[in-house]
C-alpha cells in the first residue's frame, strides 16, 4: 500500500507540473514533499540523507561563477567571436553560435546562455529577413546537450555525481573508458552540423564595426572568474583524494570572485533558490519512493522486461527516458531512477555506469523532441514569440525530433562501440 501511495504522489506532482509555469513548480515539489512527511512515507530519521546538502552547495556555487562569467561580457565577446568567424555565412553563423551555446552551459546555466545569444541572431534575422526560427533553436537544442556533459553544467550531472560518489574526472573517462563528456560531444557536432545544414541557408553582409567591436566589459572580472573556475573544477577532479565533497569546491571557487568584487548582494541574488527549493522538495519525494520500496518494484519490472540481458535493458532505459524527457523535466526522472539503476545493477551483476550512460544519455539528449521537457526550449519559444514569430507545436516537433535523431543515434553509436 505505501508502495502505490509513494508511487501515486510522485506521478501526481509531476504531472502537476506539466501544467505549470516554471516559477511555480518549486512549489509543487514542496507541497508533495510536505505531503509525503505528512503521510508518513519518508523515514524522518533519513530525512538529512534524502536531503542531499552536498549537492544542493554544489549548484548554489556553480550558480554564482556563473553569474560573474556572465557579468563580465565573456559570452558576448564569444557572439562577436561567431560573427567574424561566419564571413557573411548564415548557416556558419548558426552553427558557431549553437556549438558557442552548447560549450558554454558547460559552464553557465542553460536558459543564460541562450538569453544572451537570441539579440544577435534577431538581428541577423531582421536585416537579412530570414526566419530567426531554426536558428535560435539550434542554439537551444545544443545548450540542452552540452550543459549534460560534465560535473560543472546542469543539476543533472550534479545529481548523478552526488548519487553514484562520481568525481570531473568520471565524466571524462570512466574505468579507462571515454564517458559521457565525449558521447555528449559527438551528438553535439553530429546534430548541429545535420540540422544547421538542412534547416539554415542564406548570405549576408558583415558589420563593418563588428570586425574591431569587443564585448568584454572587465576583463579583470573575467580573468578572476576563469580562475575561479578552473580551481573549481581542479578540486572537482581531486575531490576522492582530497576527501572533500561536491560542495566545496564550488564554494572556494565562489569566494574567490567574491573577495575581488565584495559583491555579497549580487552573489546572493544570483543564487538560483527556486531551483534549490524544487530540488529539495524532489529529494524528500525521491526519499519517499525509496523508503517505501516503490524503487524496488519499478526495477523488477525493468529486469522482467529485459531479462537482465545487457542490450535489452539499456535500450528499454534509453527509451523510456527518451520518451519521458520528451514532455517532463528530467530532473524528477534522473533523481528516481537513480536508485533504480543501483538495484538493476546489483540484481543482474551489470556494472552500475554502463546503465548510467544509457540513462543520462537518453534523459539528456532526449529532451529536445517537444518544448515541454526544457526550460531552455519554453524559452526560445517565448523568445521567438515576443519578436512575432509564430511557434507551432508540430513545427517545433519537426525541429526537435530531427535534432534528436542525429544526438541520439551518434551517441548511441559511440555508447555501444564503447562500453560493450
Amino acid at each position: 500500500m505505501r508502495e502505490l501511495a509513494a508511487g501515486a504522489l510522485f506521478a501526481g506532482v509531476v504531472t502537476v507540473m506539466i501544467f505549470l509555469p516554471e516559477s511555480k513548480r518549486p512549489w509543487a515539489a514542496l507541497a508533495g514533499a510536505a505531503l509525503a512527511l505528512a503521510a508518513g512515507l519518508v523515514e524522518p530519521s533519513r530525512l538529512p540523507e534524502h536531503l542531499n546538502l552536498d549537492v544542493l552547495g554544489l549548484i548554489a556555487g556553480a550558480c554564482v561563477i556563473s553569474a560573474y562569467l556572465t557579468e563580465s561580457g565573456l559570452m558576448d565577446e564569444l557572439a562577436q567571436r561567431s560573427l567574424r568567424w561566419s564571413k557573411g555565412d548564415l548557416r556558419r553563423l548558426t552553427w558557431s553560435l549553437a556549438m558557442v551555446s552548447g560549450v558554454v552551459s558547460l559552464f553557465i546555466e542553460n536558459v543564460t546562455t541562450l538569453i544572451m545569444l537570441a539579440p544577435m541572431v534577431f538581428s541577423v534575422a531582421r536585416a537579412l529577413k530570414v526566419d530567426a526560427v531554426p536558428m535560435l533553436l539550434a542554439a537551444a537544442f545544443a545548450s540542452n546537450l552540452g550543459g549534460a556533459a560534465l560535473l560543472v553544467g546542469d543539476p543533472q550531472s550534479a545529481l548523478a555525481a552526488g548519487y553514484f560518489n562520481l568525481d570531473f574526472g568520471d565524466f571524462l573517462f570512466h574505468a579507462g573508458k571515454p564517458s559521457i563528456f565525449w558521447m555528449v560531444l559527438t551528438a553535439l557536432i553530429a546534430s548541429t552540423t545535420a540540422f544547421t545544414y538542412t534547416f539554415v541557408k542564406g548570405k549576408f553582409n558583415l558589420p563593418s564595426e563588428s570586425k574591431e567591436k569587443r564585448s568584454i566589459r572587465d576583463k579583470k572580472l573575467a580573468y578572476v572568474s576563469l580562475t575561479a573556475l578552473a580551481i573549481k573544477i581542479l578540486l572537482l577532479a581531486l575531490r576522492k583524494q582530497l576527501g572533500i565533497g561536491l560542495s566545496l569546491p564550488a564554494f572556494i571557487g565562489a569566494s574567490i570572485i567574491l573577495l575581488y568584487t565584495r559583491d555579497v548582494k549580487f552573489a546572493i541574488k544570483s543564487i538560483e533558490w527556486k531551483l534549490l527549493a524544487f530540488l529539495a522538495g524532489m529529494f524528500v519525494l525521491v526519499g519517499a519512493l525509496q523508503d517505501s520500496g516503490t524503487m524496488r518494484l519499478v526495477a523488477e519490472s525493468f529486469t522482467k522486461l529485459a531479462s537482465c540481458d545487457y542490450y535489452k535493458l539499456t535500450a528499454l532505459i534509453v527509451a523510456a527516458s527518451v520518451a519521458v524527457s520528451a514532455v517532463v523535466d528530467n530532473v524528477p526522472y534522473l533523481m528516481a531512477m537513480f536508485p533504480i539503476i543501483s538495484k538493476i545493477s546489483s540484481h543482474c551483476g551489470i556494472y552500475y555506469f554502463k546503465l548510467l550512460l544509457a540513462l543520462l544519455i537518453g534523459a539528456t539528449l532526449g529532451g529536445n523532441i517537444t518544448y515541454f521537457g526544457s526550460s531552455t526550449n519554453i524559452t526560445a519559444v517565448h523568445l521567438l514569440e515576443e519578436e512575432g514569430y509564430s511557434v507551432r507545436f508540430r513545427d517545433f516537433l519537426k525541429y526537435g525530433a530531427y535534432y534528436t535523431a542525429w544526438a541520439l543515434g551518434s551517441a548511441l553509436a559511440l555508447y555501444y562501440a564503447l562500453w560493450r
